[in-house]
């Protein structure tokens, strides 16, 4: 897999191993994504050369957007990394989710946090999270759609507490070799997706957004969302995780009719790609595409044999 990924965040639901046929559908020269997520397909679409216009609401998002999407050649340096261990009197992590991590790693990353300044400061505060614990989950809490036979696959990785400063360094290394000038200027937006879309202007438009049903990214990461914006915020979901998705997703559709490209991807055991396909054809003629792959996690053992991607794209 390519090395530019190793820069972002593991999010889960990330596209990584999908991005490349995603782009495949891709045309012109101008790409959107409106759903930024982990950002590995706007990765991609930058180093082929794509000026890049992103969004995302979510703050864990818009640092990615900011850090690597947008960013052309700032890197993290050794005083970006040396700068974090300073001394300070924030106690938010460990006032606020009391036996979250040990005690020393508490300190550590309220510090941190708290002479973090910069998005790329604080991506790599989140990649060394989750390699403390991996995908953030950071409650404990295993949400229903992850199989108990894939758990080995999220317990803490004891070597990165012990060897912040190592892990740190690496974790430097992944990030600056995402960063790089692809000749564009490539933009990251953090809008609501729909005033978003009456403002952006492009030839591709890519839409990945939270699927009816499934598991809420904001009840996932309401823990690493408060962490980053020190302050304990309450989780509310996505209006796309709502009884009202599909009329949410007409709404998209109707709002991007002046893109020429519409590129939908959707997810998991339940979603019905005849349905979804036949919402875009209301709009605009589109065509259904079945990807057949793993995730590192999912729901059954089973299913990690027959993981389908549904994308659904405008002809």
């Amino acid at each position: 897999m390519w090395k530019g990924y190793e820069s972002l965040p593991a999010y889960f639901g990330g596209k990584r191993k999908l991005a490349r046929k995603i782009m495949s559908f891709a045309q012109g020269k101008v790409f959107i994504d409106a759903f930024l997520g982990g950002g590995s397909v706007s990765l991609l679409a930058k180093a082929q050369g794509y000026k890049v216009i992103s969004n995302d609401i979510s703050v864990r998002s818009d640092i990615v957007g900011k850090a690597i999407i947008e960013n052309k050649r700032t890197k993290l340096s050794e005083y970006d990394l040396y700068s974090l261990f300073k001394e300070t009197d924030n106690n938010f992590i460990h006032d606020t989710f009391p036996n979250l991590l040990l005690n020393k790693d508490e300190k550590l990353l309220d510090n941190a946090f708290a002479n973090a300044k910069s998005d790329l400061q604080k991506l790599l505060l989140i990649k060394f999270l989750f390699k403390y614990k991996p995908f953030s989950m950071l409650s404990n809490k295993i949400p229903e759609n992850i199989a108990t036979s894939n758990l080995k696959v999220i317990k803490p990785h004891l070597k990165y507490m012990f060897k912040p400063t190592k892990a740190f360094k690496q974790i430097k290394e992944q990030i600056n070799q995402g960063i790089f000038d692809n000749g564009q200027d490539n933009q990251h937006h953090k809008m609501d997706v729909f005033d978003f879309l009456d403002k952006v202007q492009g030839d591709t438009v890519y839409f990945d957004p939270p699927y009816a049903g499934s598991q809420s990214y904001e009840e996932f990461y309401n823990i690493l969302d408060s962490i980053l914006i020190q302050e304990k915020i309450p989780v509310v979901k996505s209006k796309f995780n709502s009884g009202d998705a599909e009329a949410f997703l007409h709404k998209l559709i109707e709002k991007s009719m002046h893109i020429p490209k519409v590129i939908f991807s959707f997810g998991g055991p339940d979603i019905d790609g005849q349905k979804l396909l036949s919402i875009v054809q209301e709009h605009r003629p589109a065509e259904l595409h079945e990807i057949q792959h793993k995730w590192a996690i999912t729901a059954t053992k089973e299913s990690m044999q027959t993981a389908t991607e549904i994308l659904v794209v405008t002809k």
